[in-house]
């Protein structure tokens, strides 16, 4: 999903291994047991498009279209599974800034290191099974009112916050 190396890996349905914060942030992914927060499924159901994405923080873009099933490993690996489904590139699966009309694109990973953005409110509806998510580039940084003052350093925030 990414190609950043090691890290905290949890292991797919299909014996692959992709990174926690990707299987978290990449919306089409699920987990078998979400309380444990693990068996990653629906790797397939990441749109194509998704993976032909540029990463605006690694600039790691894909060399081809064409779209190869993921490889398995006989050794355990250390980076996403779905980094190698783009054939001769490591490009992976790219998420979006949350700002309407804006189509920034970075990997999670990227992301994180970057210090990017990434708002996930605790709580969840009764129909969700993973919090909800929002990811922001750095134009799109939103602001929040806290006890009075402007702040940009909130990462986790209750809903009744907002």
């Amino acid at each position: 999903l990414c190609p950043s190396q090691g890290g905290c890996l949890k292991q797919t349905v299909s014996g692959d291994w992709v990174h926690l914060q990707c299987a978290l942030w990449i919306p089409e992914l699920r987990f078998t047991t979400p309380e444990y927060l693990e068996g990653i499924s629906s790797t397939a159901k990441i749109p194509k498009d998704r993976r032909l994405l540029t990463c605006q923080v690694c600039k790691t873009a894909p060399l081809t279209s064409e779209v190869a099933p993921a490889k398995k490993s006989k050794s355990t690996s250390t980076s996403c599974a779905l980094s190698s489904s783009i054939k001769a590139s490591p490009a992976g699966a790219c998420i979006q800034c949350s700002k309407g009309g804006c189509f920034t694109a970075f990997h999670v990973t990227c992301a994180q290191m970057a210090g990017y953005h990434m708002i996930m409110l605790s709580g969840v509806d009764e129909d969700d099974e993973v919090p909800p998510l929002a990811p922001y580039c750095p134009k799109h940084r939103p602001r929040f009112m806290w006890k009075g003052h402007y702040v940009d350093s909130l990462k986790f925030l209750t809903i009744e916050d907002l």
